[in-house]
């Protein structure tokens, strides 16, 4: 987390953190440290990432949906998030893919 301080990610208005565990945090004192704040603290607007391990196969299929809906339907992160976990559990390829370990580990934080 730390190597995101210091650099400069002004006028990106969202940061997709999909692999495993990016959102872990440890608290520092009073203040938390992680990939969400040093990417705050960096310019980023809106961050999404993982609470836990993330299953590549499963993540994929979600981010397709998901970018689908932000950039062909216009939705907002956090809609087009929820559009993309909605599918997975009712139209994912995979029948497993539907118990929440697959879809429930994506968060978006930030302006909405």
């Amino acid at each position: 987390a730390v190597d995101f301080l210091g650099r400069s990610f002004d006028g990106h208005p969202l940061m997709v953190l999909s692999g495993c565990e990016t959102g872990k945090f440890r608290s520092q004192g009073d203040e938390f440290v992680g990939f969400v704040r040093s990417l705050f603290v960096s310019g980023a607007a809106q961050v999404v990432n993982s609470a836990w391990k993330a299953h590549d196969e499963s993540a994929a299929w979600l981010f397709e949906a998901f970018y689908s809906a932000l950039l062909e339907e216009g939705m907002s992160v956090s809609g087009a998030l929820s559009k993309a976990s909605r599918e997975m559990r009712t139209r994912a390829v995979n029948p497993a893919w539907r118990h929440p370990f697959y879809w429930a580990n994506f968060r978006c934080w930030g302006r909405l």
